[in-house]
């Protein structure tokens, strides 16, 4: 469980972004056929996480904060595009300390 926390610090710290993130670990049931989502709101960013292992949850933390990260929310088809990628890269290299 700190090690999950530890990574959301650290993304935090080196990536922030426009507004804060907030994360909810969720039942499984409340978010059917996906392991996590991320929505903006007026204010901030939800990232909410199906509960699961530590590690899996870790996983789906960096996916969804590399949305935030890259407001993806000011187009309607650019979930994963080539700035997400570029995103979720960075992501990746903080998490594994390479940034």
């Amino acid at each position: 469980m700190r090690r999950f926390y530890k990574t959301l610090t650290r993304l935090k710290n080196k990536l922030p972004t426009d507004f804060p993130v907030l994360v909810y670990i969720v039942s499984p049931n409340k978010i059917k056929g996906r392991y996590g989502e991320c929505y903006k709101t007026e204010k901030r960013y939800i990232i909410r996480i199906a509960k699961s292992s530590w590690d899996l949850m870790k996983l789906i933390l960096i996916h969804e904060y590399a949305h935030a990260a890259s407001d993806w929310t000011q187009c309607d088809d650019c979930w994963h595009n080539e700035e997400w990628g570029k995103i979720y890269s960075l992501c990746w290299r903080i998490y594994a300390g390479e940034d």
